[in-house]
């Protein structure tokens, strides 16, 4: 999806996409496709995306990705019961 979208495009809909609806989006994604769209956007339109959205919601959302990516890294940890 992230391919087909033009960067200049992207970053008018981060604009445009309220911060509420932006977050909710994040932890409705699954972390595996989170991670593969962030690996296709370049990281110039990265960078510029992470100027565009205010610091209070890039927090939350960092938080969210990370904590998905860590109850993964958690499920995938064998725990050894003796």
């Amino acid at each position: 999806m992230t391919q087909i979208i033009p960067s200049k495009i992207l970053i008018q809909m981060i604009q445009i996409i309220p911060s509420k609806i932006l977050i909710q989006m994040i932890q409705i994604i699954p972390s595996k496709i989170l991670i593969q769209m962030i690996q296709i956007i370049p990281s110039k339109i990265l960078i510029q995306m992470i100027q565009i959205i205010p610091s209070k919601i890039l927090i939350q959302m960092i938080q969210i990705i990370l904590s998905k990516i860590l109850i993964q890294m958690i499920q995938i940890i064998p725990i050894n019961h003796d």
